[in-house]
């Protein structure tokens, strides 16, 4: 439907050139020539019909220009409706990338231990190594993730619910809920390697938790805003 639109309005543009470009060829050629043809178009009055078509052609102007005024609006009336919804999901997108690099850089301090069971995810463990750099990390993503961005997606889930897709409020859910990091208190062992291992190994599974949700939720609203979009260019 886009590619038809270009493709008709670069006729158009392309005819308001050729047409006047055309009569004025011809009327040069036959001003100092007096054959049968130019005798007739002589006698033409080509310069009223050339004026009817400049004003035709901008009449047609003028109606896309309106046709496009409103198509803008309506766009804007769609983004407009989905403003806190898409708010959400820009905070969601912010807190993906934040997950992502703490998540890799709390798996350069772990190795993986091959899944006792089948369909089961392998397990981090701590690499032998500086284990208070291992904790001060972990609560590093504990602090920050998620802090700048839990107080816009909470008053968008209060008081926004209606504009936002009913498929993402379950991701939206997942995101708050994962404000709840695991506490390196929680962890016994009889080591530091094997208690910061288990820290370590539970909140790259928590960060991984936030990374899907955040990717599906951020997801489904800027889908539902670009097909809402698409709708109204088939229009």
């Amino acid at each position: 439907m886009k590619l038809f639109k270009k493709r008709y309005l670069a006729a158009i543009g392309t005819a308001m050139i050729a047409i006047p470009a055309l009569l004025m060829w011809i009327d040069a050629i036959c001003s100092p020539i007096s054959t049968g043809f130019c005798a007739t178009w002589l006698g033409f009055q080509w310069e009223t019909v050339l004026a009817g078509y400049a004003g035709f052609t901008g009449a047609g102007i003028a109606i896309y220009g309106i046709m496009m005024q409103i198509r803008h609006d309506s766009q804007n009336r769609i983004t407009g409706q989905m403003h806190h919804a898409l708010i959400a999901a820009h905070a969601m997108r912010e807190i993906n990338a934040k997950a992502k690099v703490y998540r890799e850089n709390l798996g350069s301090m772990a190795t993986t231990r091959k899944a006792p069971a089948k369909n089961t995810k392998p397990r981090y463990e701590l690499t032998e190594g500086d284990t208070e750099k291992v904790r001060l990390a972990c609560e590093a993503a504990n602090k920050f993730v998620i802090a700048g961005e839990k107080d816009t997606l909470e008053a968008v889930r209060a008081k926004h619910t209606e504009n936002i897709p009913h498929e993402a409020l379950p991701h939206i859910d997942n995101v708050l809920a994962a404000v709840r990091f695991p506490a390196s208190n929680k962890f016994t062992g009889e080591t530091d390697e094997i208690r910061y291992g288990s820290f370590l190994h539970d909140t790259i599974r928590h960060l991984e938790k936030i990374e899907n949700s955040t990717l599906f939720g951020a997801g489904i609203i800027e889908q539902a805003h670009t097909e809402k979009l698409d709708a109204l260019e088939q229009n």
